[in-house]
């Protein structure tokens, strides 16, 4: 038998054996590079769904934080009124911006005389917001109202508003999933 030098031909039933490795190494770099090519696929796609997340996750804390000062919690609003004794005098209803308690999205609403003469009812609506498909309904959580006197704190007034199944047979609709803008029905206090 002869020597043979590296990296010339031969032959072996008919088959050029440079040839044939030089056709296998192309067939697995052909594969490594589409096994690569799924990789970084799947790195970019474990990104987007990461940065969506984010984005979600980004999006759900602007939304709690943005209807209050930063000075208060998520779930409190400090509504200041502009032009209150103008609209006691003429007996409007006054409504606050809207804000999130948690993911709920709510109202409030000062509505004068609603039963009788010389009352004035203070009451929470549940409004159509962005993440209602994630929560539980119908809303069965306590609530704590609180109304500071910023004159005198002597009358400051708390009110703990519990949603017990009786409760809910009375006023289904204040604590369902609002199909409007908001719900027909609101849970508040009366005062006289």
């Amino acid at each position: 038998m002869d020597k043979k030098e590296f990296g010339t031909t031969s032959s072996l039933n008919g088959i050029d054996t440079t040839r044939s490795r030089t056709i296998w190494i192309f067939f697995a770099l052909v594969i490594m590079s589409i096994a690569i090519l799924l990789v970084i696929r799947f790195n970019q796609k474990q990104k987007q769904d990461n940065t969506k997340k984010d984005s979600e996750l980004k999006s759900i804390k602007e939304i709690l934080y943005s209807y209050a000062p930063l000075s208060l919690p998520p779930g409190q609003l400090e509504w200041k009124i502009k032009g209150v004794e103008q609209k006691i005098e003429n007996q409007e209803d006054i409504y606050s911006d809207p804000f999130y308690v948690g993911l709920y999205k709510c109202q409030g609403k000062i509505q004068w005389n609603r039963w009788n003469e010389n009352t004035v009812y203070v009451s929470i609506f549940i409004m159509k917001g962005a993440y209602d498909y994630k929560l539980h309904w119908p809303i069965r959580y306590k609530c704590t109202l609180i109304l500071l006197n910023r004159i005198n704190s002597n009358n400051n007034y708390k009110h703990n508003l519990k949603v017990t199944k009786e409760y809910l047979k009375k006023y289904p609709s204040s604590f369902e999933r609002p199909t409007e803008l908001r719900n027909d029905s609101d849970m508040g206090i009366l005062f006289i």
